[in-house]
């Protein structure tokens, strides 16, 4: 049997405390495979324990697996089971639960002082209550995907109430992009599964659900929303669309679910007067990317010569030659009359979309759709911008007052219906110039430059953003 602890020499080990600084803001720690290597593992407890913070651990046992070769393993203790619990009871600890893994490594989550087993999360514990406690505003939307539009609306929104409140993003992590819990703001956001009720019914900390962004809000977390509202927890719904005659079968429920909400704004006068006709009182706001901070970063100096392009993905089998033939005319037509053209994707499938079509063959491409500061930069840095289809990036060129058009998907006979109508109706309340066809743009370039987008329309629009959000902090009390 191996003895309850046993340590290397000092010689070729060290003792240094853990550092203060890598808790700041941690609620869960992750230890795995970690503790057979630490000098001293009740030092680490007891610092992880202090500060409030969980711990979820493994450790091979010496009981449960006296033949490890542990030396051999560069490991320098040998606890049993009981030794290491005594360990984390030492340090403060309280065990949640323990679990074996093929009956040799032992697994843990161990609870700080003041924790609440009942109040756990996927992330681990709420911190510890407090009288400075700040409440939290859960925040739902298509969060996490890395489609730039949809990440910059999250960003005004953590921006605009995070000095009151500790952001919750609510995400489809089934869908998510891998690796998006890197990128601003959530890595300053506690992120949960959409399906975590919990997270909007823990009164007092609560202060409200929003969902925000983007034209699908029936998609999104309704589940919370209505846990929310059993919770008395207050919502809202702000800064969306609606398009009620193609994308919902039976209004008057669309019309029930709205009535959950608070408050509801909505980013065009067109989603108002659906609205009304099924009864409801909504503001006109406005989008909310219209506040999103330009990136200041070296690398992008004002080019009037650059024209960015993006293109939406689109299903492939609506894409003809037709489609691709007119892409290459508008590259080649731009560089002719002097224009340096490139493309600028707007999320992961728009970049996909260039790459399977080899449209990215004909232009070089900018690659920042994770950084949607950045894509402003970018955008306000260009001389001009055409979008084929997405909304946001008329958004951007719109505040950043760079010339930009609208081009209709060149679909052929489906045109038409390649239009989102949040597009169509997001250039009418900013004064943004739409084209028909490819022709139309170059003869635009022909005579200059496209205009910019209606200064006094974009006013109003900032004006009614400023109005929702002062309505917004009433509804969550911040």
């Amino acid at each position: 049997m191996w003895p309850r602890a046993t340590s290397a020499p000092a010689s070729s080990t060290s003792t240094r405390a853990l550092p203060a600084h890598w808790l700041d803001g941690v609620q869960l720690a992750t230890m795995l495979g970690v503790f057979e290597y630490l000098v001293d593992p009740g030092a680490v407890m007891s610092a992880l324990a202090g500060r409030g913070v969980a711990l979820l651990c493994s450790y091979c046992c010496a009981d449960l697996d006296p033949n490890a070769p542990r030396p051999d393993l560069g490991w320098i203790n040998a606890y049993d089971m009981a030794g290491f619990e005594a360990e984390a009871s030492a340090a403060g600890f309280t065990p949640a639960w323990r679990y074996l893994y093929e009956g040799k490594q032992a697994l843990w989550l161990w609870l700080p002082p003041g924790a609440d087993a009942a109040a756990l999360t996927p992330v681990g514990t709420p911190p510890r209550a407090t009288t400075q406690q700040r409440p939290s505003l859960v925040v739902g939307g298509f969060l996490g995907r890395g489609n730039c539009g949809d990440e910059a609306i999250f960003q005004v929104i953590h921006e605009t109430f995070a000095p009151r409140f500790d952001i919750v993003a609510s995400v489809d992590e089934h869908g998510a992009h891998r690796g998006f819990w890197d990128w601003y703001p959530y890595t300053k956001s506690k992120i949960v599964h959409q399906n975590n009720l919990a997270c909007v019914s823990a009164q007092p900390r609560v202060a409200g659900m929003l969902v925000g962004g983007g034209g699908l809000p029936c998609g999104f977390v309704a589940d919370q929303v209505h846990a929310a509202r059993l919770a008395g927890v207050p919502t809202a719904f702000a800064g969306v669309d609606l398009a009620l005659p193609r994308a919902v079968a039976n209004p008057a429920a669309l019309g029930d679910y709205l009535r959950l909400f608070d408050y509801v704004g909505v980013r065009n006068e067109g989603s108002v007067r659906q609205l009304a006709a099924l009864g409801l009182n909504a503001e006109h706001g406005a989008d909310w990317a219209l506040r999103l901070v330009n990136d200041r970063s070296p690398e992008f100096r004002l080019a009037p010569k650059r024209v960015a392009l993006v293109a939406r993905e689109l299903p492939l089998e609506r894409i003809g030659w037709g489609y691709l033939d007119a892409l290459k005319r508008l590259v080649d037509g731009l560089r002719a009359l002097g224009a340096e053209p490139f493309w600028l994707p707007f999320c992961p499938e728009d970049e996909r979309f260039l790459r399977e079509l080899a449209l990215d063959r004909l232009a070089p491409m900018e690659r920042c759709w994770w950084n949607a500061r950045r894509m402003k930069q970018v955008v306000g840095s260009s001389g001009a911008l055409v979008s084929i289809g997405r909304l946001h990036p008329l958004i951007f060129a719109a505040s950043t007052r760079t010339p930009v058009l609208s081009l209709t998907p060149p679909l052929g006979l489906n045109e038409a219906a390649s239009i989102p109508g949040k597009l169509l109706l997001q250039c009418a309340e900013l004064g943004i110039a739409q084209a028909a066809s490819v022709d139309e743009v170059l003869a635009v370039f022909a005579r200059g430059a496209p205009p910019t987008s209606d200064g006094d329309l974009l006013k109003l629009a900032e004006a009614r953003l400023g109005r929702m959000i002062e309505r917004l902090r009433a509804v969550f009390g911040g």
